[in-house]
C-alpha cells in the first residue's frame, strides 16, 4: 500500500495530508488523475467514487487525482489531420503498450508507409460511446493545420475495435510534470509562456466553433522547451455564433475539478466561457500547486464571490499584478460576465 497524499483545506490554505503506508519505511505520494464524468455527482456520490474521503475529524478532504474517464466514452485523443492515406488494419504493427484507460488501450506502434512512430488509441465499439467516437473524429477534420494540437492521422475499424490514429506527442502532459516536482508551484514567467500558448490554440478551436470541453493538467503537453500541444478531444461540443451569440450546449461533461459553477444549476452551457473557466483552474494550479477549493466548498465559494480569491503573496511565492487580474477574469462566477481565453494571449 503506497503512500497517498491528499490536498486540504486549512485556513484557506491548501497543505498536504501525507497517510504513511504501514508497509514501508520510506514515504512517496501517489497521485492519481482527475476522472472525467458526464453526471455532476453529488457528496455521496464522490465520496463513494473516490474523489473525497473523509478525514479524522469527519469532514472531506480534497485530493489532485488523476484517473481515466467514468462516463461514456472520453477519449485519450490528439488533434489535427494530415493528408496521408487511409489507416488500415495491416499498416500498423505494435510495439509496446502506453496506458490502459477504462474504455481502451494506448500503443505505441510502427506506420510500416513511413516508418515513423505514431500513437494508436484501440476502443471498444460500443453504441453508447459513438456519437462521443463521432464528434471527435469531425472534430479532428475542422481542427485540421491548428499546431498547437497534435496531428491526428485517421481511424479504422477492427474486431477488436475502433482505433484511432495519431503522431507520437512530444514531452508529457502538464499534470505529469507537475507531479515530477511533487508538486511545487511553476515559476510565473514560464506559467505565462504557457498560458499563453494554450490560450491562442483554444482561441483558433473556438473560432473554428469548437469548445474542447475538458481542458486539465492532463490533456495538455509540454515539450522540453514548454510548446503545449491539447489533447483529447473526446467530450467536445460544437456551436455557431447568430448576431455574436453563441449557440449553447446541454451536455454536462467534464471533470469535476474543473467544471464551471453554471455545471451545478444544470444550466446551458457556453463552451468557450466552460473552457476559460477551466484555463483558470489550470493555470491557478500551474501557479500554487494545488486546486483553489475542494467540490464540496464549491457552493459556498461560488455564492458568497464574484470570482474566485487568489492566495495573498508570502515571502516565498508571489504573483503579480497582471497575472492575477488575467487569472480573476477567467475565474469570475458569472459566465456572461467572465473573460474569454484571449484574456491570456
Amino acid at each position: 500500500m503506497s503512500l497517498t497524499c491528499y490536498f486540504a483545506l486549512r485556513d484557506k490554505k491548501f497543505t498536504y495530508l501525507n497517510l504513511r503506508s504501514s508497509q514501508a519505511k520510506t514515504e512517496r505520494r501517489y497521485v492519481r488523475r482527475t476522472a472525467t464524468t458526464n453526471t455532476l455527482p453529488d457528496d455521496e456520490n464522490l465520496t463513494q467514487s473516490g474523489l473525497l474521503r473523509e478525514n479524522q475529524q469527519g469532514g472531506p478532504r480534497i485530493r489532485m487525482t488523476k484517473g481515466q474517464p467514468v462516463s461514456h466514452l472520453a477519449l485519450i485523443c490528439f488533434l489535427g489531420w494530415t493528408s496521408m492515406s487511409t489507416p488500415t488494419l495491416d499498416r500498423y504493427q505494435m510495439v509496446s503498450f502506453i496506458n490502459q484507460g477504462t474504455y481502451g488501450e494506448v500503443f505505441v506502434a510502427i506506420d510500416r508507409e513511413s516508418l515513423q512512430e505514431v500513437a494508436v488509441k484501440r476502443l471498444a465499439d460500443r453504441v453508447e460511446g459513438r456519437d462521443r467516437l463521432h464528434n471527435e473524429i469531425k472534430a479532428n477534420v475542422i481542427l485540421a493545420g491548428v499546431k498547437e494540437v497534435v496531428q491526428f492521422h485517421g481511424h479504422y475499424k477492427s474486431k477488436k475495435g475502433q482505433h484511432l490514429v495519431f503522431e507520437m506527442a512530444a514531452g508529457v502532459d502538464l499534470f505529469n510534470m507537475m507531479e515530477s516536482r511533487d508538486f511545487k508551484p511553476i515559476p510565473e514567467r514560464r506559467v505565462k509562456k504557457i498560458a499563453r500558448l494554450v490560450a491562442a490554440g483554444l482561441s483558433e478551436v473556438h473560432r473554428r466553433g469548437v469548445a474542447h470541453r475538458d481542458i486539465k493538467l492532463e490533456n495538455i503537453m509540454v515539450d522540453d522547451n514548454d510548446r503545449p500541444q491539447l489533447i483529447d478531444f473526446g467530450l467536445c461540443s460544437f456551436f455557431e455564433r447568430h448576431e455574436g451569440v453563441e449557440t449553447l450546449s446541454f451536455d454536462h461533461c467534464g471533470s469535476i475539478e474543473y467544471m464551471a459553477p453554471e455545471f451545478l444549476q444544470r444550466a446551458p452551457i457556453q463552451g468557450t466561457a466552460a473552457d476559460a473557466w477551466a484555463l483558470g483552474i489550470t493555470i491557478f494550479a500551474l501557479l500554487w500547486g494545488s486546486f483553489p477549493f475542494s467540490p464540496e466548498e464549491a457552493i459556498e465559494v461560488f455564492r458568497r464571490n464574484k470570482t474566485v480569491p487568489l492566495p495573498h503573496d508570502t515571502k516565498d511565492l508571489m504573483v503579480s499584478g497582471p497575472m492575477r487580474q488575467r487569472l480573476q477574469r477567467l475565474l469570475t462566477i458569472d459566465p456572461s460576465q467572465r473573460g474569454s481565453v484571449e484574456v491570456m494571449m
